[in-house]
């Protein structure tokens, strides 16, 4: 069914990109809208290049009025000014009688006269008309003999002849002015006449740009209107078809017959939805015939699913129950071993507490065999003793013979001999006691040492019965510790185990779930490819 579906998809994907025997003798769309578009875009340039051209011309007109004729007529009347204020200057310093400040208002007016002079040079340096060439020069040669008249009128005032400077003013300088003034109202209206010309002529072309414009704009709605018409009735009225059958095919109607009349790309577009309605239709066949195939298949793979859920249920319970039982087990392991660890550590006391009564008997014995050497040596220092009382007596007695052969002479040396005697026989009874004590002393160690002998060998015979029973109390330690860590194992395994069956039998579950979810959904897709008609299956 994936394969049917993937050759549909490219054969539909493909067919949109073939062209029908195509581009016969009908336009196509694309070259309709190439058409319109390039028209469009050639009535805007012009229209463009129009209003450009009307701009340069009205931007020229208007330069060219203020740069040559306002200008002009601003220099021309800033000069004339310039020179009437000469004038008044120079008639100040004629009547001034201070002459420093006659001096003054003459420099004054040279300052005037220099300014008009540049005025009138940047009016001559302008652009001007053929026509104006002949005012210029007769406006020109006015304003020359104004100016030798103030300067012959400045000099005789420098020179101090008031009366030829009064002769000057009065006869010519009026007049001359005059003549200056009306030719430079000759000049000015001729400037004002070019300008007047100038902006005539611009509002002339304006008129024309105007009327081209409206000419060539009501052109462009006309086409624009036209191709309108001609775009609509290509492509709005075919759209409307294939919508149609858009409708049908959205509506599960996939029996209509989609005809083919067109060449250019509606009629592409259509022949397109001709074959996706076909390669629907044999689609939709193969998913219904799919869909019965699917259905069958779920409904095993459902009950196959429910059996082995019961029978992974049933295995969990098993192994639940076993790992119950090995935990309680390894419970039990556990506490045997915690006894015969703390067994171990109770016969490794006792090894410790015989091998410090060993070295405890070891002391002794030693101690006693010190203690009988040293009574030995008190017998033979006891001995010594009584001898030496021995002979002190003996001693005694001779002196006791030896004073009563002095008489009177020897009865204080009688009297010492009595008490040395007497001494000797006191420390020689002591002498025999402590001898006896020492004997008695010597035979108690000697039975000591012997009860000491005796108690070593014994605490040796528990010691060796301890470290024995160590040694197999740790062997019984490691085998139990063993037997626990082996069970932990079976029980971590048996727990891995029972995680592992119930994540089976969740899985089961979800499996069965997802198949009775696969069920439901193979019969609704079931029933939504049942909305389909296509050509005589119902």
């Amino acid at each position: 069914m994936l394969s049917t579906l993937t050759a549909d998809a490219a054969a539909l994907t493909s067919s949109f990109a073939a062209a029908p025997e195509a581009r016969r003798k009908t336009m196509s769309l694309q070259q309709r809208i190439v058409l319109t578009m390039a028209l469009l875009a050639l009535l805007m340039t012009a229209i463009g290049v129009l209003g450009l051209t009307g701009a340069w011309r009205a931007n020229r007109a208007n330069r060219d009025t203020y740069e040559n004729k306002l200008t002009a007529a601003m220099h021309i009347g800033n000069a004339e000014l310039l020179i009437a204020r000469t004038r008044l200057v120079l008639g100040g310093a004629m009547a001034q009688a201070d002459t420093a400040r006659a001096t003054e208002q003459i420099r004054h007016a040279d300052g005037f006269f220099v300014q008009s002079d540049e005025e009138w040079r940047s009016f001559v340096a302008g652009v001007h008309e053929a026509g104006e060439a002949a005012l210029i020069e007769a406006a020109g040669q006015r304003r020359d003999a104004l100016r030798r008249a103030m300067r012959a009128f400045v000099d005789a005032l420098k020179a101090g002849d008031r009366a030829s400077a009064e002769r000057i003013g009065t006869l010519q300088l009026s007049g001359l002015f005059n003549d200056m003034s009306a030719a430079n109202d000759v000049l000015k209206r001729a400037l004002f006449a070019n300008a007047k010309r100038s902006y005539d002529d611009a509002e002339r072309y304006f008129r024309l740009f105007v009327v081209v414009s409206s000419a060539m704009i009501a052109f462009g709605i006309a086409a624009a209107a036209f191709s309108w018409r001609s775009l609509r009735r290509a492509i709005m009225a075919p759209l409307g078809d294939a919508l149609t059958h858009f409708d049908a095919i959205a509506a599960g109607d996939l029996s209509r017959a989609i005809p083919r009349h067109r060449a250019d790309e509606m009629g592409q577009l259509l022949d397109g939805l001709r074959q996706m309605q076909v390669r629907l239709s044999h689609t939709v066949t193969a998913v219904r015939d799919s869909c019965e195939s699917i259905g069958t298949a779920v409904g095993e793979i459902a009950a196959g699913t429910l059996d082995l859920s019961s029978r992974t249920e049933e295995q969990a319970a098993s192994l639940e129950q076993t790992a119950a039982s090995m935990s309680g087990l390894t419970d039990t392991v556990r506490q045997n071993a915690a006894r015969a660890r703390d067994a171990y550590a109770i016969a490794d006391e006792v090894a410790s507490a015989a091998n410090e009564g060993n070295v405890a008997v070891d002391q002794v014995s030693s101690t006693m065999a010190r203690i009988q050497a040293s009574s030995r040596k008190i017998a033979d220092i006891t001995g010594i003793i009584e001898g030496i009382a021995f002979q002190t007596n003996i001693l005694a007695l001779n002196a006791a013979v030896e004073a009563a052969r002095a008489g009177v002479h020897g009865r204080g040396f009688a009297v010492v001999a009595s008490e040395v005697r007497s001494l000797a026989q006191h420390a020689s009874t002591a002498a025999r006691e402590i001898g006896v004590l020492v004997a008695d002393s010597v035979g108690a160690a000697a039975d000591g040492s012997t009860l000491v002998a005796d108690a070593e060998q014994s605490i040796r015979a528990v010691l060796d019965a301890a470290g024995r029973f160590r040694e197999m109390m740790s062997g019984i330690a490691a085998d139990a510790e063993e037997q626990r860590t082996g069970i932990e194992q079976v029980d971590a395994a048996l727990g891995m185990m029972d995680s592992i069956t119930q994540q089976n039998a969740a899985l089961v579950e979800q499996a069965s779930a997802a198949a009775q979810l696969l069920d439901e959904q193979s019969r609704d897709l079931t029933r939504q490819v049942a909305v389909f008609r296509v050509g005589g299956v119902a």
